[in-house]
């Protein structure tokens, strides 16, 4: 009965024949259409082509969100030029961050992290720092992972794994930095200090 009806509306109106066959030929190109951007899409990020663009997009957005207020929690201690001067040294001796780490710890921060590569001695002082580090589990110190082409920075020796972050970090094109990494391992087996974690 209904097939009957339609054929009897197309007979009354012939275009709807005309307009179904266009909006096939319609529906048909916008298919093909958008699997040709898709695709041509899929493979220009594969080969990096619009990477620049995703990524000038990306800063672009993030420069137009608020800036966030500074966490009062968080404490920089940062060395100065007048400090250099004042102290008439460098690099620091490890007497001299010894001497900043006992301040620290008298009030109690939950973290302490020395970002300043001690891989070896800097005297006077040597023992006085180990002596902070090792009594303090809140004290982390740094290395450099090393790498195919870099044999990276080793932490002190006498400093315990879990007390060990790295300072890595991933600069991308233009210089700029967007990522942080979470974990690191090591390129040679051998090497002298352990994987570690920006997580600690």
């Amino acid at each position: 009965m209904a097939f009957l009806w339609l054929h009897k509306l197309n007979e009354q109106l012939p275009w709807l024949e005309t307009v179904g066959t266009s909006a096939s030929r319609l529906g048909r190109a916008l298919v093909i259409t958008s699997l040709l951007v898709t695709g041509g899409v899929i493979g220009m990020r594969h080969l990096g082509l619009i990477e620049a663009a995703e990524l000038a997009a990306y800063d672009r957005l993030l420069q137009q969100q608020p800036a966030d207020d500074a966490d009062d929690r968080l404490l920089v201690v940062g060395v100065t030029e007048n400090d250099l001067q004042t102290l008439q040294e460098w690099p620091l001796s490890d007497r001299t961050i010894a001497q900043a780490l006992e301040k620290l710890t008298q009030h109690q921060p939950q973290v302490i992290a020395l970002d300043i590569f001690r891989d070896f001695p800097y005297e006077p002082g040597t023992s006085e720092l180990q002596t902070q580090v090792q009594q303090n589990s809140n004290v982390l110190v740094i290395c450099k992972t090393s790498a195919a082409n870099d044999p990276g920075t080793p932490p002190p020796p006498w400093a315990a794994a879990e007390q060990v972050t790295f300072a890595d970090l991933v600069v991308d094109s233009g210089g700029i930095l967007r990522r942080s990494l979470l974990m690191a391992g090591i390129y040679e087996p051998d090497t002298p200090f352990p994987p570690a974690s920006s997580m600690q």
